[in-house]
């Protein structure tokens, strides 16, 4: 017990006590330090492929389509060589719990954010997704969610994911008329983050526009506008909760 050893006078016993303390501490931060993961090395190599020294190769996901859902612990450092032949250094992250042999991401920055994904994985398209949820946001310096669209703690929850299939059929429509883009006279942006329990690693990111009352959407995957009229404008008017 503590107190016995700090009731205990004796100067031998003083020693032993400090010895064991500092056996203890050593042993503490040895376990520590071997627990610390160490960041693995990656290099681009052949035909733009991001090669880990673990034999791991990943392609990009196109900017602007495929954000992280989540910055992770760090996994490694990516050095980056110019054709001058200077170096840079690069962290790399895993994505939440994914597999990191499947998913990387660099630090979160929004848009310019990049997604490293296994060349055994095919990205998918709009109609593979299958979202339940869509975040609405305001994409300035910082990135902030306004609405969730699909939001299990909303009472209209159905309805929401009524809208968001109604949108969504509108954007996958062949017969669909592609819009001018990008749009000239809009009057508001906001980034649609589409989440989906089939892909947990990644939002699908389509671009919002409103302008003069109506909403066009951006599919950077397609590279398609469309009009989606006013279907969405409740969220931009104070509506969604009423």
């Amino acid at each position: 017990m503590m107190t016995a050893f700090q009731e205990s006078s004796g100067t031998d016993m003083k020693k032993l006590i400090c010895a064991v303390l500092s056996l203890i501490l050593t042993v503490s931060l040895l376990a520590s330090c071997s627990k610390k993961e160490k960041l693995l090395g990656l290099e681009y190599g052949e035909e733009g492929l991001l090669v880990c020294e673990n034999g791991d190769t990943y392609k990009y996901a196109p900017l602007t389509a495929y954000e992280p859902t989540n910055q992770g612990t760090e996994y490694g450092v990516i050095t980056v060589r110019s054709e001058s032949g200077a170096t840079r250094e690069e962290k790399v992250y895993r994505i939440g719990e994914e597999d990191p042999g499947k998913w990387l991401t660099t630090e979160y920055t929004g848009g310019t954010t990049i997604v490293y994904y296994s060349q055994d994985i095919t990205l998918p398209t709009l109609a593979d997704f299958e979202p339940q949820l869509c975040y609405i946001c305001e994409e300035e310096e910082a990135v902030f969610s306004i609405y969730t669209i699909g939001d299990p703690a909303n009472k209209a929850i159905d309805a929401e994911r009524a809208i968001l299939n109604d949108v969504l059929s509108i954007v996958l429509d062949e017969s669909t008329e592609p819009e001018l883009w990008p749009r000239i006279n809009m009057d508001e942006s906001y980034g649609l983050k589409l989440y989906s329990e089939k892909w947990p690693a990644v939002y699908y990111c389509l671009e919002y526009v409103r302008e003069g009352g109506v909403g066009y959407i951006y599919d950077p995957v397609s590279n398609k506008c469309v009009n989606v009229g006013t279907v969405l404008e409740r969220y931009f008017v104070n509506e969604a909760d009423e």
